[in-house]
Formats: structure tokens, C-alpha cells, sequence
């Protein structure tokens, strides 16, 4: 028997990440930024579409989809990423 749907919820998603350091007493000279992203988006969109793409995009690259992306592992190859050394492998990504 399905479940009934909640009500009382909204529609919309809301991501929010940081990148850099917030500490504006003593600012890197490598990487002087900080960054507050967030991304709003309709449920409806994030089940049909974002999932979806990301699973696929997972399964492509290591065959199952419990690989969390993390970009300094991206940036810089570690974990899951050491198949970024490959320029072929790193082209398609």
C-alpha cells in the first residue's frame, strides 16, 4: 500500500556550500576568495533529472553511485579520483 504523500512541505530544494576561508584576518595568497553558493531548485526536478544524471553519471565512471563528489579530490586526484590520472578517463569526466 503506498504511503500517503506529506503535506505542508514546499517545492523547492535549497543547497547552500562554501569554498575558501572566511577568515578575513589572515587571507591566503594562493587561493584569496570565499565563495556562498546556494542553488534553489523544484523537487520535481531534482528527483526526475539531477538524480537521475548524477546516478548515471556515477555508474559511467566507477560502476555504482556511492562516490561522493568532493572537489579537491577532483582537483587534485585522491580516493576515488586516482582515475583522473588517466588523460583519457580525465578528458570524459
Amino acid at each position: 500500500m503506498d504511503e500517503p504523500v506529506p503535506t505542508g512541505f514546499g517545492d523547492y530544494l535549497v543547497f547552500v556550500d562554501e569554498s575558501g576561508d572566511h577568515e578575513l584576518t589572515k587571507i591566503d595568497p594562493l587561493y584569496p576568495v570565499f565563495v556562498l553558493l546556494f542553488v534553489i531548485i523544484r523537487k520535481a526536478d531534482y528527483v526526475e533529472t539531477v538524480c537521475r544524471e548524477l546516478q548515471r553519471f556515477k555508474l559511467r565512471f566507477w560502476g555504482h553511485d556511492e562516490v561522493v563528489l568532493h572537489e579537491h579530490e577532483i582537483r587534485k586526484p585522491a580516493g576515488d579520483f586516482r582515475i583522473l590520472f588517466s588523460a583519457t578517463v580525465r578528458n570524459g569526466f
